[in-house]
């Protein structure tokens, strides 16, 4: 028997809660995280398979305002480039791995309610902490390591996730 637990945190190491972590295996498994970011799978079979993944589909416009819209039009407009690998995958609101005019009108809809949710994209994305983004200032054209593969369990195994907030 071995555990597989982690935590899911923002790029500022804040805990994202209520995030719904997925444990699939011959059968699927759900955990919440807590307030800390925190979940845990307990007791799993050793020598098992598994793949975990994040999930966080509600409150699409939690953190999101006009401000990004604007932080968005700048890096379009090369006046000032987002920053972090992880605030440009959140600038790709529509997920076509390019930030663009595209994203900012997605994000408009959203902000004025004219559409309740996005199309082509979660409220949240959910990255394996351990990943390397192979070119930061293009973050968003990576291929993203979204789940997390566990061969041949053996011993209790920590798996970590950077959540995103898409639009934020």
């Amino acid at each position: 028997i071995a555990s597989i637990s982690g935590k899911v945190v923002t790029e500022k190491n804040e805990g994202v809660e209520n995030a719904t972590i997925i444990l699939q295996s011959n059968e699927q498994t759900l955990k919440t995280s807590n307030e800390e970011g925190v979940y845990d799978f307990g007791y799993m079979e050793q020598g098992g398979n598994y793949t975990i993944t994040g999930s966080k589909t509600d409150d699409y416009l939690n953190g999101v305002n006009t401000l990004d819209l604007v932080m968005m039009q700048r890096h379009i407009l090369d006046i000032e480039k987002i920053k972090t690998p992880y605030q440009l995958v959140a600038a790709d609101v529509n997920k076509d791995k390019k930030i663009t005019a595209g994203d900012l009108v997605e994000l408009r809809k959203l902000i004025l309610g004219v559409d309740a949710k996005l199309k082509n994209n979660e409220s949240w994305r959910f990255v394996d902490k351990g990943f390397t983004f192979p070119d930061p200032a293009n973050a968003q054209a990576a291929n993203l390591k979204e789940s997390y593969e566990i061969y041949d369990l053996s011993s209790d195994m920590a798996v970590d996730f950077v959540g995103v907030k898409v639009g934020d």
